[in-house]
């Protein structure tokens, strides 16, 4: 190992050979191979809305990931989290700062609260800094092709070529 560092991670659900199972119900396994693993950071954020409707005082609390590369916002399901150390090189660097990402978290809950209770209201976001965490993606080259596999959900994203 290089360069370790210890960071916070989402605790993985697919390891390697998973990554290469799921790979491989796409298309032949026996072409597929690891090239590496990297880390992606997200701002982590606990977000908590207060508004009032027609049947009272309403409060709700959520978990807000905020992409740290590009500054997008997207909720999270509960995770677990565990330390790790990373090499240094597996690890994609933030490009936006956390007050950046506290204005896109704060805009993205009340958006994503505003739809999911079909109203528009002042839902008095407030939001905590938890830090940047980390998960893990799995590349995988297939053929000619190479693709991201998520480290939690096994979703695979196909990767444009170069």
């Amino acid at each position: 190992m290089t360069n370790g560092e210890s960071v916070l991670c989402m605790r993985e659900q697919v390891d390697a050979v998973g990554a290469l199972r799921i790979v491989g119900s796409i298309g032949d396994t026996s072409k597929a191979a690891i090239e590496r693993k990297i880390y992606y950071p997200y701002f982590w954020f606990r977000a908590r809305c207060r508004t009032t409707t027609l049947l009272g005082r309403r409060v709700v609390s959520a978990n807000c990931l905020i992409d740290a590369r590009n500054g997008l916002g997207a909720t999270a399901d509960s995770f677990e989290t565990e330390a790790s150390m990373v090499e240094a090189d597996a690890l994609l660097a933030a490009r936006t700062t956390v007050g950046e990402a506290d204005r896109a978290a704060r805009r993205f809950v009340a958006h994503s609260f505003g739809r999911s209770l079909r109203m528009l209201a002042d839902f008095g976001v407030t939001t905590k800094a938890l830090g940047l965490v980390y998960k893990a993606f799995w590349l995988v080259r297939v053929g000619g092709l190479t693709v991201l596999v998520d480290s939690m959900t096994g979703s695979v994203y196909p990767m444009k070529a170069q």
